[in-house]
């Protein structure tokens, strides 16, 4: 299940965003090599401020985080537009809106048991379903991206289509691209329906208040 950190929720979900961090430091820097810092087994950017939100997946209550996402307004500082900014085309536009977010530092934990695949394939379809659905319920309608192209790919197969904003980047030994994502109702049914998700992703805290979802998103 998906656990929302909020600016609020911060120090409470603390231990959480450690793993987190922690797990952004093992697949971002051991594993795909890229050159980024890291302090106490822990990468951690600028980006990870006081209005950052993080949607957090555990496969139970009180597993460990195996995956997760940060989302940021883009009225604030946040990865796409204060570093890479220029891997977006200037004739497209883009400015910052508060009904526009940025998804950054999108990570699932690496697991080669082919056991354990299909957590890791549920983990990331209910994040593609969480990002939608929290999106929602801050009245965003897009997502701002610098995605890999493997996360591109996935997205268009659960029918959640990327607006180009730019060419094909190297990004590290990564080849990324930047986006708008739309975010609408019939998005989030396509995303559900093409990724199997027919439950509730939210574990719900008496604070976050998301259950309109469940009467208009049927299976």
């Amino acid at each position: 299940m998906l656990h929302i950190v909020s600016p609020a929720s911060q120090d409470f979900y603390q231990k959480d965003l450690e793993d987190f961090f922690k797990l952004r430091k093992k697949i971002l820097i051991d594993e795909r090599g890229w050159n980024l810092t890291a302090e106490k087994e822990q990468e951690i950017d600028q980006f990870d401020h006081d209005q950052a939100h993080y949607l957090l997946y555990k496969p139970d209550e009180k597993g460990a985080v195996i995956g997760g996402v940060r989302l940021t307004p883009t009225l604030v500082p946040n990865l796409t537009m204060n570093i890479f900014s220029s891997l977006i085309k200037p004739e497209r536009g883009f400015a910052p809106s508060q009904r526009i977010w940025e998804s950054s530092r999108f990570v699932t934990a690496s697991i080669n048991c082919d056991k354990h695949k299909g957590i890791i394939k549920k983990a990331t379809a209910e994040l593609f379903v969480g990002m939608i659905e929290y999106s929602l319920l801050h009245g965003l309608e897009s997502l701002l991206m610098l995605t890999e192209i493997r996360l591109e790919r996935i997205g268009r197969m659960l029918q959640w289509h990327l607006d180009r904003l730019g060419d094909v980047s190297r990004v590290g030994n990564t080849l990324a691209v930047t986006g708008l994502a739309e975010i609408s109702e019939a998005v989030l049914r396509r995303v559900r329906r093409n990724g199997g998700i027919h439950h509730e992703i939210f574990f719900l805290h008496s604070s976050h208040k998301i259950n309109r979802f469940k009467s208009q998103c049927p299976p």
